[in-house]
This record gives C-alpha cells, sequence and structure tokens, in this order.
C-alpha cells in the first residue's frame, strides 16, 4: 500500500522569506523560462477546433478560458462585441485558433504568461515589451512588500467607469509602490471591467500598454520601489545571455528552424563563454519555448499517461498544518501527482486558512477535510481534483 506523508515543514516552506542581498546575488533568468510558460506552451499546443457563425470575440474567449482554464485581456481598441465567424479544422491547436480569432478582429497577441493581450499591433508590441522588461526588474525587487506584490494573482477590477490615472495610482498604493510621470497616462474614461488574475508584470503590461507605455523602475529610488511611467515605442529588439547548455538543448535542427522563424535576430559568443541573442522578445519566447521542447514533450507524455487507480485508491496520506490552502495544494501536486484546476488557485480561495492533523486517510478523506474548512466543493475523478465555490 503507497504511503505518502507531508510533514509540517513542508508546508511551512513556502513562508520562508528571502534577503534582498540573495535576490540580487541570483542571476537573471529569461522572464519566459518558468513553470507559467511551460504551462501555456503545452496549453497553445492542445488541440481546439471550432465552427461557430455570428458570435463575439468575448464568446470564443470565454470557451477557451473555461475548457483551457486562460486568462484574456481585450484592448479597450479592439471591439470585444463584433460579429465573427470561426471554422477551424480537426488539425487545428489553441494557438493556430488564437491567431485566426486575432487576423479576423484586426489584432495582434502578446503572451504574458498567465494572460493572453489582444490588441493593436503597437499595443501588443509595447505589451511584449513592458512584460519582458517588469519581469526582470521585479526578480531583483528589493523589498518584501514589493516581493509580495509581484506574486498577485488578484483580480484587478472596477465596478464605476473610472479614469486609468485613479486606477492606476489606487493599485500602485495596494502594492506598495510609487509611480512618477502620472501625467503621461492620457485622460480618459474606462467602462467597468476585470482584469484577469495575473502576476504584477503581466497585469502592469496590459493596463499600460493600453496608453504605449511601461514601467520602468527608477534607479535613484530602489529602496523606495519608485517606478517611472515611460511613454515611448519599445525597441525592436532586446538582448539576452543563454548558457552553453541552453544553445545545446535547443538542438541544430531546432535552432535553424528558429533562425529561419527569426532571421533579423543576431547570435554572438561573448568572452564569459555566454552567447548572447538579439532578437525580439516574441523570437525570445519562442527560442524558450524550443531550448524546452523535450521537456515539455515528456510533460505531455506524462499527463496522457493511463493512471492507475489502484494506485491512487489505495494510497493513504498523513498531514499535520496550518498554512493557507494554496500551500496544501501545491504540497499535494508535488508528492501526490493530483492536478487542481483551476490553478494557480484565484486569491480570495489561495489565502483561506486550513488547519489539519490527519494520519493515513485516504486522498478523498483528505480532500473533504479540506473542502469542509475551506467551505468549498472539491470534486475529484482519479488525479484531477476540480475546485469550486458552492
Amino acid at each position: 500500500m503507497a504511503q505518502f506523508s507531508l510533514p509540517i515543514f513542508t508546508i511551512f516552506a513556502f513562508f520562508v522569506s528571502i534577503s534582498p542581498c540573495v535576490l540580487i546575488a541570483q542571476p537573471i533568468k529569461n522572464p519566459y523560462e518558468n513553470a507559467d510558460s511551460f504551462r501555456l506552451f503545452q496549453t497553445l499546443k492542445s488541440p481546439f477546433s471550432q465552427f461557430a457563425k455570428n458570435v463575439s470575440m468575448k464568446s470564443v474567449l470565454e470557451d477557451l478560458a473555461r475548457s483551457h482554464g486562460m486568462a484574456f485581456w481585450i484592448d479597450r481598441r479592439v471591439d470585444g462585441d463584433q460579429s465573427i465567424s470561426l471554422s477551424t479544422d480537426a488539425s487545428a491547436t489553441v494557438q493556430s485558433t488564437l491567431e485566426k480569432l486575432a487576423a479576423d478582429c484586426n489584432c495582434e497577441i502578446a503572451y504574458l504568461n498567465q494572460i493572453v493581450y489582444f490588441a493593436p499591433r503597437t499595443q501588443a508590441a509595447t505589451a511584449d515589451f513592458a512584460y519582458w522588461n517588469l519581469a526582470i526588474a521585479t526578480q531583483t525587487a528589493s523589498s518584501m512588500k514589493a516581493d509580495r506584490s509581484r506574486e498577485s494573482a488578484d483580480l484587478w477590477q472596477w465596478s464605476n467607469p473610472s479614469e486609468p490615472t485613479r486606477l492606476i495610482r489606487d493599485r500602485s498604493q495596494r502594492q506598495f509602490f510609487a509611480i512618477e510621470n502620472m501625467d503621461l497616462i492620457e485622460h480618459d474614461l474606462w467602462a467597468p471591467y476585470s482584469l484577469p488574475p495575473g502576476s504584477f508584470a503581466a497585469q502592469w503590461s496590459c493596463v499600460l500598454a493600453g496608453f504605449g507605455a511601461t514601467l520602468l523602475q527608477s534607479n535613484q529610488a530602489q529602496q523606495q520601489e519608485q517606478w517611472s511611467i515611460i511613454a515611448s515605442p519599445p525597441p525592436e529588439d532586446v538582448s539576452f545571455d543563454y548558457s552553453p547548455k541552453q544553445m545545446i538543448s535547443i538542438g541544430k535542427a531546432e535552432f535553424t528552424k528558429w533562425k529561419e522563424m527569426w532571421p533579423s535576430s543576431t547570435v554572438k559568443k561573448t568572452q564569459l563563454g555566454l552567447w548572447k541573442i538579439d532578437a525580439s522578445v516574441a523570437a525570445h519566447r519562442e527560442f524558450i519555448r524550443r531550448t524546452n521542447a523535450t521537456e515539455i514533450e515528456r510533460f505531455a507524455a506524462r499527463a496522457t499517461k493511463p493512471k492507475s487507480k489502484q494506485s491512487i485508491e489505495n494510497s493513504r496520506f498523513s498531514l499535520k498544518l496550518q498554512g493557507t490552502l494554496s500551500a496544501v495544494f501545491t504540497a499535494l501536486r508535488e508528492q501526490a501527482g493530483i492536478e487542481v484546476t483551476p490553478w494557480p488557485l484565484p486569491a480570495n480561495i489561495a489565502e483561506r486558512r486550513i488547519t489539519l492533523d490527519l494520519k493515513e486517510v485516504t486522498l478523498d478523506s483528505l480532500l473533504q477535510s479540506l473542502g469542509q474548512q475551506a467551505k468549498l466543493e472539491i470534486i475529484r475523478q482519479d488525479k484531477i481534483v476540480t475546485i469550486r465555490i458552492p
């Protein structure tokens, strides 16, 4: 009989803070080289064929959001209510469907990991560049307040028509940083809306890109988390260094295909033995996707591999903790191999406090105890766990 033990220190490990000096010492990572990107890459490859006549862009995206757990943001210049007809064949994927939808609606897509942003060409390029800059900047955030804010996953919503300057100022105060140059944001009035859950970088990139602007951390005021709004067209290319291991992992064939897709990209070896690539943000994102293609395929094989019902049914779990619901499911996903939907959990669910002391219980009993304490409906089908608010 299989046994799984989730000791108390496993849960508490999620609350250990990292000192600012350690954060600064960490090497800068490509913003698209993380778990969110791997999930996005895999989702975009998923099959999704659809035939719809005289439907709105919003309704198609709502279907995708429900079926694949994706979050979308439509720029204010794109009419999400416009009527379209969408027809894809059996070989269509989520990505090809999204790109066809964008082409039909005369807009482009910026993939910001947790949020997929539909906008005119200029705004999409600005969002791409803004996300790249913000995701890198927040890797070396100098305070724990900023550390918490960059992981924000709650909705950014407003229920009444509002001026964007007020929305931006209120949000920045909630996330513990100050903004300079607010006068660069033009006067406007936004209708009530909800920005999907996402990271600090993803949410701010969407909002500011609508004004052709991005956030840049002030070098002279980093201790106060002072940020400046920069309103200017993004550069065509950004520069990033890759390790020899990454260059090897992409393989010659995949590298050749990538170079053919992005012929203006330049690749040079540095004196430190790294490889410097000057390319568009989209090209860097595609490069990371290809360097991790083998790992993604391995993940897909695990996801589609038939599960043994006997194994999960006969497993017993021991759990002692005082922590958040998010910490519990993070540990269960890693140690028991379950898949949780939606994931990541919405903030209003993730932060619910849980106190459990269970020994040698079944997975169903454990989930039932979690559901009762968190006041949620938790449904399991083999290793797929669905969480709903009653």
